[in-house]
Parts: C-alpha cells; sequence; structure tokens
C-alpha cells in the first residue's frame, strides 16, 4: 500500500471515529452535520444509527428531507417520516424536488404521508406546473388524478404554456388529452399556440389545433419575431391559414363539445360514455398517442 493510500485510508478511519464520537457526546449541529453527509451518500445505515441515536431536531429538520427527496433515496425519504420528519405546509421543498426531479415513487410516499399538494409553493408555484416544468408525465397523470386544476395560472403562466414553451411534447400530450384548455391566456394574454408558433414547433402547433385551439392570425401576427419564424418555417403558416379559413368538420366540433362538457375528468368518464368504443376512443384524443395526424386524416375515423 502506497503513503498516499494509507494516508486517505487514515484520514478516512479519523473521520468515522470522530462521527461516532460526535453521535455519543456531540450537539445536535453536529449530529445534523453528519445526518446530511449520510443522505448525500445514500447511506442508509448511517442515517437510522443518527435517529435512534437521539437526533432532537428531526421532526422539524425539513431540509433533511429536502436532501433526501432530492438525491432520489426513498429508503431514507420513509425511514425520515418515520421519524416525524413531516412537512406541514407548502413551504417545505421536499415535495417539489421530488416531483421535479421525476422520482415519482417518493412525490407519492409524500403525498401518502399526507404532505400537502395543493396550494403554491414559496415561488408561487402549483405541484402541476412544477411536474410540468420537469416534464414528468407520470406526475402529470397522479396530480391530475387527485384534482389539480390543469387551468390554473401559476405566477404568469399555465402548465400548458410552461410544456409548449419548453417543448415538453409528451407533457403537452398528455395535459390536452385529460382536458386542459387549449386556448387558456396567461397573464399577457397568450395562449399556448402563441407560443408553440414562436417556438416553431410544427407538431405542438398541430397538436393544438387538433384538440380545439382558436387560430387568430391577426393576433399571431402582432407576436415579436413571427415574421421571421414563418419565414424559416413556412409549413406553419400554412397550417395556421388553413384552420383560420376553413371551419372544422363537424365531427371535430362535437367532439370539442363534448370534451368541453366533460371537462377535467374526460379521460377517467369517457369510457362509460354510451357510445361505441371507437367513438370514446376518438372523444379521450387517444388516437393522437400514435403519431402526429393531419386534420383530413383525424376526422376519418
Amino acid at each position: 500500500m502506497s503513503f498516499v493510500e494509507e494516508y486517505f485510508r487514515f484520514i478516512h478511519t479519523l473521520n468515522h471515529r470522530l462521527d461516532n464520537l460526535t453521535l455519543k457526546l456531540g450537539s445536535s449541529n453536529g449530529k445534523q452535520r453528519i445526518l446530511y453527509k449520510a443522505i448525500w451518500k445514500s447511506d442508509y445505515r448511517q442515517v437510522q444509527k443518527i435517529l435512534t441515536a437521539g437526533y432532537s431536531k428531526i421532526e422539524n429538520d425539513m431540509k433533511a428531507l429536502e436532501k433526501a427527496a432530492a438525491k432520489g433515496d426513498l429508503g431514507i425519504v420513509q425511514l425520515l417520516l418515520d421519524y416525524g420528519c413531516i412537512p406541514k405546509d407548502r413551504k417545505s421543498k421536499a415535495l417539489d424536488l421530488a416531483v421535479l426531479k421525476g422520482h415519482t415513487d417518493i412525490a407519492l410516499l409524500l403525498i401518502e404521508w399526507g404532505v400537502e399538494y395543493r396550494g403554491r409553493n414559496q415561488y408561487n408555484e402549483t405541484l402541476l406546473y412544477v411536474a410540468a416544468c420537469g416534464n414528468h408525465v407520470a406526475m402529470i397523470e397522479k396530480l391530475v388524478q387527485l384534482g389539480c386544476d390543469m387551468n390554473e395560472t401559476t405566477r404568469t403562466w399555465t402548465p400548458l404554456h410552461v410544456t409548449t414553451q419548453r417543448n415538453h411534447t409528451e407533457s403537452l400530450l398528455c395535459l390536452l388529452r385529460h382536458g386542459a384548455d387549449p386556448n387558456v391566456t396567461n397573464v399577457d394574454h397568450h395562449t399556448p399556440l402563441d407560443m408553440a408558433v414562436c417556438q416553431e414547433s410544427f407538431e405542438n402547433v398541430r397538436y393544438l389545433l387538433f384538440a380545439g385551439a382558436k387560430v387568430n392570425i391577426q393576433h399571431i401576427y402582432s407576436l415579436p419575431g413571427v415574421q421571421q419564424v414563418f419565414q424559416r418555417n413556412p409549413e406553419i403558416l400554412m397550417l395556421l391559414n388553413e384552420n383560420s379559413r376553413q371551419p372544422p368538420p363537424l365531427i371535430e366540433l362535437c367532439r370539442i363539445a363534448i370534451r368541453q362538457g366533460l371537462g377535467q375528468q374526460v379521460m377517467f368518464v369517457f369510457r362509460s360514455l354510451p357510445l361505441p368504443k371507437i367513438l370514446q376512443q376518438y372523444i379521450a384524443m387517444l388516437d393522437i398517442l400514435v403519431k402526429p395526424k393531419a386534420r383530413s386524416r383525424a376526422t376519418s375515423c
């Protein structure tokens, strides 16, 4: 063994002994430092050892839970919850971090333990908005199922706006299928379609039109830089012009009207509609899962 290896082994052993001494004789601050280090290393046994040694601050140490949630360690999160580290309101970042980083299992565990998922965090964001920012479809599905409002404006945008702005197409589709309003406006009176055009996303423009987004050509031409967008993407302009000049077929108008009537419960009740299965699936927009389709092809069913 080289001198360098012996040196680092000695340092590791010394730190380990100091940590053990701190657990026996140290203050709460010392135990907290060791706890955070153990969480960072995903050392379940060490975390358990600290908690059983009598760490008095655990019930109020939301930072420990936030670190474990961000790390994605389900076992340690469960352990902290078992010892009383449970957030009392949305000020704690643990649930938001789990959602943002896509740790769905941890997010669901926190919700199961009664952690508040409604309301807004310190940045005035809803949890559904956070899930949309992270492009986590499974979490969006769960939050919608729990009754979170897809059309609620958070700070300036709705979840549909942020998915469009960030080109999170899968999350965009999820929100649209569940009944998010494609014509909802943000605080600046812009629709998701406006953002899809500015982001030069032909795919998202087509999806939004497919879901019933209304086209106001004059308004779209007033958007900053839109002339350059159309020069680079003439197919977007052609699609918008086609949809503004020609009214949707009757079957699409019926679908849009039914979906608006069912609201944000459409994906949970469409199978109970007294209609043939193919029409139930059409109303639920299940055909949009396969691939982008032109308006003429979509109406063929």
